[in-house]
């Protein structure tokens, strides 16, 4: 039989199932993608982790923010333009109903 580690796992296999814990993360050299700064056991990592759930579903939420009040000033850009044309409209037909009623 072959030899077998503490995983039960034979030494070739070791590197291909090996999979990636929250101590290899915290014993990762500095400079590699903040490593230290990242694991959510310290205490810099835990205040990273709640500002970045704090402010993630935030993003989502802004944009349909935005989005809704764009649609909304073109909405009212478009009803001024209509009360603007029916009053013009209502002031043609006044005038026109003034003119008539001078030609009898």
């Amino acid at each position: 039989m072959s030899k077998q580690n503490s995983n039960n796992v034979s030494p070739g296999d070791d590197t291909s199932l090996r999979s990636l814990s929250s101590e290899d993360v915290s014993q990762a050299p500095r400079g590699y993608c903040c490593a230290k700064s990242a694991n959510p056991a310290d205490g810099k990592g835990r205040k990273l982790h709640l500002l970045q759930m704090l402010v993630l579903p935030f993003i989502p939420i802004m944009a349909l923010i935005v989005q809704t009040a764009v649609i909304l000033n073109n909405i009212m850009i478009y009803r001024q333009e209509v009360m603007d044309i029916e009053n013009q409209v209502t002031i043609s037909r006044r005038y026109e109903e003034y003119s008539c009623t001078m030609c009898f």
